[in-house]
C-alpha cells in the first residue's frame, strides 16, 4: 500500500513517512506500514471518522474496545455530523470510512488502521 507523502506536522509526536523501523527501547514505537511515531511530550491527535452500520468501522471500534482504548480517540460519525463529513471530504478527498486522521493526516483501510493502533498502542 502506498500512502501520501507529507511534511511532518509541528507536534511533539512526529509522523515520518516511508520508514520501516522496529521498536527501539524507550525511544520509538513504529508501524511497519510506512509510518513511525516518535515518542514525545504530547500524544498524537487521533480522529476516527466512521459511519453507523459500516462493517469496517465496527471492526476498528471493536478492536479499540477490546484493548480498552476507545476513550483515547475522538470519533466523528459522518452521517450525524455535517462538519465532520465536510472535513473528511475537504482534507481526505473522499467519503471513505473508516478514516483515521493521525495529526491531521488521513489514513484509510480498517486493517491498516488496526495495525497502526496495535504497533503504536503506547503512544495514545
Amino acid at each position: 500500500m502506498d500512502f501520501p507523502q507529507h511534511t511532518p506536522p509541528p507536534f511533539a509526536y512526529e509522523i515520518i513517512s516511508n520508514t520501516k523501523h522496529t521498536k527501539k527501547e524507550n525511544s520509538t514505537a513504529s508501524c511497519k506500514n510506512t509510518y513511525q511515531v516518535k515518542k514525545g511530550i504530547q500524544k498524537p491527535s487521533l480522529i476516527l471518522f466512521v459511519q453507523e452500520g459500516c462493517f469496517y468501522c465496527d471492526k476498528v471500534i471493536t478492536y479499540l474496545k477490546k484493548i480498552h482504548k476507545e476513550n483515547s480517540i475522538t470519533f466523528k460519525d459522518i452521517k450525524k455530523d455535517k462538519d465532520a463529513y465536510n472535513k473528511l471530504i475537504k482534507i481526505g478527498g473522499k467519503k471513505q470510512v473508516p478514516c483515521m486522521f493521525i495529526n491531521g493526516i488521513p489514513q484509510y483501510e480498517s486493517d491498516w488502521i488496526i495495525q497502526w493502533l496495535k504497533e503504536n498502542k503506547d503512544c495514545y
